[in-house]
């Protein structure tokens, strides 16, 4: 039996690997009426991956951005009680003017860009005395570019608070 389908994911199990994959409609009926048939028996796969599509898909910005984004954005309504969905819209006008990019959607844009927005969103909640709900280093996908924020707004990586380059003392530095 032979379907199209899209949205092919795979996860690495400890015993084998789970694929699934999205039926689309018009062979759903099909794939019902047959799966019956594989029960129990060896299933022989061929895949075909639309390789322009599938490194479009994984150029987008994923689930785990998009709620962290959503995380911070919260955060920032907490504080300043305007609504998540105006924090957003005004969130991404200054990140867009500040940046030179154009303005994008949460739902597709690049992961690279969701990525730079969230590090602009921590960045502003840094400098505005936002506290976090999650640690910030938890939320960038790059611990250097969590690093690179807390130097450039002065904020101790390890603490939060505010701070200058070195303030801890490090256990055995002498003295």
């Amino acid at each position: 039996m032979k379907f199209p389908a899209s949205g092919l994911q795979i996860n690495t199990l400890k015993e084998g690997l789970k694929i699934t994959v999205y039926v689309e409609k018009d062979a759903r009926r099909e794939v019902l009426e047959q799966v019956h048939n594989f029960i129990d028996r060896p299933l022989e796969v061929d895949i075909n991956i639309n390789a322009a599509g599938r490194v479009k898909e994984l150029g987008q910005i994923s689930g785990e951005q998009r709620k962290k984004i959503y995380a911070v954005l919260k955060d920032i309504d907490e504080y300043t009680g305007q609504g998540v969905e105006s924090i957003k819209r005004e969130m991404k006008k200054i990140f867009t003017a500040e940046s030179g990019s154009e303005m994008f959607s949460l739902s597709d844009c690049d992961r690279e860009l969701a990525g730079d927005f969230i590090e602009f969103l921590i960045g502003y909640c840094f400098e505005n005395g936002i506290s976090l709900s999650d640690h910030p280093a938890d939320s960038l996908d790059d611990i250097e570019k969590y690093m690179y924020v807390c130097i450039d707004k002065k904020i101790c990586a390890v603490c939060g608070e505010k701070a200058e380059i070195h303030h801890y003392d490090a256990i055995g530095m002498g003295g």
